[in-house]
């Protein structure tokens, strides 16, 4: 039985605060951590993940999040477009809600064969057409954001354990507002 860890760094500096008082920035949080770590894109962990024994897992939540308001944004050019992300992204959640039950390594195999395929395909389609959105549009900077998180984004593809998204510490977030 493979056992995993939640831990939520979750506090608007950026630090955790323990019941003694002490606080911790996520370089330190992460310290003893290695192998695959689920967070978001925040530069505050860019040193963390300078480590090579540790694996960034991206958050594609975010990463949804990100061409949904660009759609909410209205930006007419970009409407349809942003359908297609978000039809991926719905087509992704789909399977791993299939996947859900499997063990590690029945997840992976469905992910190879259904979601992979999907992901390289939304990949493809954001490389080929990022450069010509201007970054400082919400359309744009979703474009930006999947492309330079692509690897962190993809890890869910390498391992049956690796989440989807880091929606559990999200949710946490929410309940701790």
């Amino acid at each position: 039985m493979s056992r995993s860890r939640l831990i939520a760094l979750s506090a608007p500096s950026g630090h955790a605060t323990f019941e003694d008082g002490h606080t911790i920035g996520p370089v330190d949080f992460l310290r003893l951590r290695s192998g695959y770590t689920v967070a978001d894109a925040a530069t505050v962990f860019d040193q963390a993940f300078a480590r090579e024994d540790i694996i960034e897992c991206g958050c594609n939540m975010h990463a949804r999040r990100y061409f949904v308001k660009a759609l909410d944004g209205g930006e007419p050019r970009a409407a349809i477009a942003i359908a297609i992300a978000i039809d991926a992204y719905q087509a992704l959640y789909c399977i791993e809600k299939e996947a859900r039950d499997l063990e590690p390594r029945e997840r992976l195999r469905l992910r190879r064969d259904r979601s992979a395929p999907i992901f390289n395909k939304l990949l493809e389609w954001v490389e080929s057409i990022k450069d010509d959105e201007p970054p400082s549009l919400r359309f744009g900077r979703a474009l930006n954001y999947f492309s330079n998180q692509k690897v962190p984004l993809s890890q869910f593809l390498t391992d049956g354990r690796v989440p989807i998204d880091n929606g559990v510490v999200e949710r946490l977030h929410v309940r701790a507002r």
